[in-house]
């Protein structure tokens, strides 16, 4: 995908670029997604704009190469082959997965060569660092799903309890309901 080369023709540096979900992300450190675009160069605004003229009014004030250029011409950039300047490694986690990815630049708010935003507690030109962090986080889930089990269980065992003395009370109910019967009997003889 050629988010580099959409940035270079449209954005310049004056926005962050990145790729989510497949969709080319242009904003801020703020806001990394202010606007989305489909690899098809459709354009959405995640900026509170009221209508489709105001958002190209924002488009044609900020980015004014991307307001001037067809769907097509922003597709064919999207389709383009990057080209970076330097292939530096970089490691990040997903789960229990250490991925190894490249980058031009660490730290934030750069972007990885295929388009993710390096966030500095997630990415790492360290890999132990990295092992480090991902263990920290799957420790911190192992203990917080803990504590979660933990006042479930005590939700069921109260629940368990009500019933059960719900039960008790519905046989006392029963009693009374069978005392009232054998009166209405002996009403009615």
């Amino acid at each position: 995908m050629g988010w580099k080369t959409f940035k270079d023709l449209f954005c310049g540096n004056d926005y962050i670029v990145s790729v989510e979900s497949g969709d080319i992300c242009i904003g801020s450190s703020a806001n990394p997604t202010l606007i989305r675009v489909t690899p098809q160069g459709e354009m959405r605004s995640a900026l509170r704009l009221r209508g489709e003229k105001a958002f190209y009014s924002f488009l044609e004030k900020n980015l004014p190469a991307l307001a001037a250029s067809s769907k097509k011409e922003i597709a064919a950039a999207i389709a383009a082959e990057d080209t970076f300047t330097s292939n530096i490694k970089v490691y990040t986690y997903s789960g229990s997965n250490i991925l190894e990815k490249s980058c031009e630049q660490l730290g934030w708010p750069n972007v990885t060569h295929d388009g993710e935003m390096m966030n500095d507690d997630t990415f790492s030109p360290d890999r132990c660092h990295i092992i480090k962090l991902a263990l920290q986080e799957s420790l911190s889930w192992a203990k917080h799903l803990a504590i979660e089990q933990r006042k479930l269980q005590e939700k069921l065992e109260t629940i368990h309890k009500e019933a059960w003395e719900n039960k008790g009370q519905q046989s006392e109910v029963a009693k009374i309901v069978d005392l009232l019967r054998l009166e209405i009997r002996c009403i009615e003889d």
